[in-house]
Formats: structure tokens, C-alpha cells, sequence
């Protein structure tokens, strides 16, 4: 999260959205550079060589592998005023000259982290991974322009809808009280970046993830598990490690009132962050391709492959209708999140959970993070479970 940890988790997602911190290449005319890296599109951490040559104009990063795959990239710095960088590329130990400039794209790399760390607010593991696999970079950047999307597609004719994500990084209450609203922005955030993640696992765009491994389940009828399915099991885990960081940072343990608050809300927050991520598994469908003379399709291959990020959202705003108020109340030794009010059932881990009653955001009202509906139609009244 680029914020400080009273602010919403999926912060990260948004901020970067506003903050111009993509390190600029400045390369000199008819120079070409070529490097080599370790790991292949299949097997990540088997050697094998794959040439990286950066054109002198600097607008296309060419990858060509045995000569089979050639991919044009374009490299640009945007300023960004609510909206992406749409394109932004920093290739990890790849590239070691460019012409008479010596560029270390390692300390690149390093220096783009650090300065989310020290300027932006990026948690201490945030940035770790940030060094690790900055390839993921660029996901987590294209996450956050699909969760914004979605988010604001999907709720365009509600009171509330979702434009307070473009205040980033100074929220509204809306999104840093613990509302039904902020229990949506960060499951789908956190399903965003696991869906984003998976995705670039499968096509080969990252080092250190590949295709998903074949379902365990036999394959039913004249169909064998084969293709690259969408690798949502890293994608999740990387969502994990970097979403949750903060929460799980011990920033939150202080003993007073408003530390209580700050611990039950990070509870919140991992949890919704996990319903997000569960989401995602969930909209695993199988895709087949048939093989056989004029496409009698006497066999087909099959793998898992993930729908449209608006199918996931759809999902979660279900979930959003039916979210529930919890409280932190003290079991045994321990403090759990239990329902508000007694006549509530337990909530599952694909349910989301919010602490705080949002206001009917009909007028504007700052103070509690609604814009109000002037200018907009909407529909009359949405019907949840507690209204």
C-alpha cells in the first residue's frame, strides 16, 4: 500500500495511478543492446538463453527467443492525472548498456522501489517483493486500471459509484472507515491483482511463473488435460504475500481505542482481500480445443481458464448486496469478528464483511465520502440484506 495503514490496503492499486514513477531510458541513436537472462517461458528456473534487444529509437523492447517469439513493447512515461500508466516496462537484470551509458536495470529496479518506499508510503514487504520480481510491476499497474474500471462500470447507476477511488491517495471516509463500499474496492482489488497475475504467468510475461499444472481430476470424456491454463494458484499467492503485507505488518497493535479499531479493521481488510482472491478461483472454467480430421474433434484438449475480470466483479457486488456488519468481540482468550446483530448467520470466507453503516450517499457530503447523485440517474433503492 503506497499510504499510511489506516488507508485501504488496495491503496496501492490507486496510487500508483497518480504518481508519475516510471524510470526513464535514455538511449542513443543506432546502438543496439543485447543481453541474456536465465529461465525459459515454461520452466523458470532451468537455464537456458533468450536474447533481449532494445531498438536505438527506444520505442520497441524486441524479445526473441530461438527466433520463434518476437514481441514489440512499447516503453513511454505518462503523467497521470486518475488514470494508468497504459504502458510501463522495467526488464529485471536484462539489460547491461545502451550505447556509451552504462544502465544497470538492476539498480533501476531498485531505485523505482525505493523511491515508492520512501516517498509513496510502500510497505517494508511491499518493497521487498517490489525487488524481487519487479516484472510483476506492470501487472499490478494494469490491476489497478481493470479494478477501477470494473468497479465504476459496474456500479455507474448506483449512489455510490466508485469515484471516490480517484482521490488517491487522500480517500474519503467511504474507503478508510471500514464500510460495505471499502469491503467491495478491496476484494475486487485484490482479485484484480491475482487475475492479473495469473494471466501473465499463462502468456509467459513473467520469470518466475508459468502455465498452471494440469487439474488433479481425471479428465472426463474423450478430453485430455493439456494448453497453458491461467495460473491462478501463484496468482493468488502473489496477491497474498503483496496485498496483505501491511495488515500483517504489526503497525496495528497499539492498545488504545483507536488502535483497537485499526486491529479489527485490518482483520476486515484481510478478509475481504482473501474473498477476493477466492472469487477469482471460483470463475476457473474449462476451455478445450478439438484435434481430429475436418474438425471432427474425435479428441480435444482442455485446460482451466479464467473469465472476463467484469464476471468476478459481478460476483463480488453480489456479495456486496449481501455483506455483513461485524463487530470484534472477545472468544476465549482471542478476539473474533462476529455478526452485528444476533439474528445474522456466520459468514463464510467468500462473504464480505464491512464495521462501519455507510450513509444513503444521495447528497454530497464530504465529511462521510459521498459525492452525491447530482447530474447522474440511479437507481431508487437498492434492497440488501440490512436495509
Amino acid at each position: 500500500m503506497l499510504i499510511l495503514p489506516v488507508q485501504p490496503i488496495s491503496s496501492l492499486l490507486l496510487v500508483l495511478m497518480t504518481n508519475n514513477i516510471v524510470p526513464h531510458i535514455s538511449l542513443y541513436k543506432n546502438r543496439f543492446v543485447e543481453a541474456r537472462r536465465v529461465g525459459t517461458r515454461r520452466a523458470p528456473m532451468r537455464s537456458s538463453h533468450t536474447s533481449i534487444a532494445l531498438s536505438s529509437d527506444g520505442n520497441k523492447l524486441h524479445f526473441n527467443r530461438d527466433k520463434q517469439i518476437l514481441v514489440n513493447l512499447r516503453i513511454k512515461r505518462f503523467g497521470i492525472q486518475g488514470l494508468l500508466f497504459k504502458e510501463f516496462m522495467v526488464c529485471s537484470r536484462a539489460l547491461s548498456k545502451a550505447g556509451n551509458v552504462e544502465w544497470n536495470s538492476t539498480q533501476v529496479s531498485t531505485q523505482w522501489c525505493r523511491k515508492a518506499r520512501t516517498t509513496l508510503g510502500l510497505a517494508r514487504k511491499q518493497a521487498r517483493i517490489c525487488r524481487t520480481t519487479v516484472e510483476a510491476m506492470p501487472q499490478v499497474v494494469r490491476a489497478a486500471s481493470q479494478a477501477v474500471h470494473t468497479c465504476q462500470t459496474l456500479f455507474s447507476d448506483r449512489r455510490w459509484n466508485c469515484s471516490s477511488t480517484e482521490l488517491a491517495p487522500n480517500f474519503a471516509p467511504d474507503l478508510t472507515k471500514g464500510t460495505r463500499e471499502q469491503a467491495y474496492v478491496y476484494a475486487l482489488s485484490s482479485a484484480s491483482v491475482t487475475y492479473t497475475i495469473a494471466r501473465a504467468c499463462a502468456s509467459g510475461s513473467l520469470f518466475h511463473c508459468s502455465c498452471a499444472s494440469p487439474p488433479r481430476d481425471p479428465p472426463n470424456g474423450n478430453f485430455k488435460w493439456g494448453g497453458c491454463g491461467d495460473n491462478v494458484r501463484w496468482g493468488a499467492h502473489f496477491s497474498k504475500q503483496f496485498t496483505d503485507s501491511v495488515e500483517r505488518g504489526g503497525r496495528n497493535r497499539d492498545k488504545d481505542k483507536k488502535g483497537r479499531f485499526r486491529s479489527q479493521l485490518s482483520a476486515v481488510n484481510l478478509h475481504n482481500n482473501r474473498a477476493g482472491r477466492r472469487a477469482v478461483e471460483w470463475g476457473l472454467t474449462t476451455q478445450c480445443k478439438c484435434h481430429g480430421v475436418s474438425g471432427s474433434c474425435n479428441i480435444k484438449t482442455c485446460w482451466k481458464a479464467l473469465p472476463r475480470l467484469q464476471e468476478i466483479g459481478e460476483r463480488l457486488k453480489m456479495k456486496f448486496s449481501v455483506a455483513t456488519e461485524v463487530v470484534s468481540r472477545r472468544v476465549g482468550a482471542g478476539r473474533r469478528l462476529l455478526p452485528a446483530t444476533p439474528v445474522m448467520a456466520l459468514y463464510t470466507q467468500d462473504d464480505l464483511i464491512y464495521v462501519t453503516k455507510s450513509p444513503d450517499y444521495c447528497l454530497k457530503d464530504v465529511r462521510v465520502g459521498s459525492q452525491g447523485t447530482r447530474g447522474r440517474s440511479v437507481l431508487a433503492r437498492i434492497h440488501t440484506l440490512t436495509t
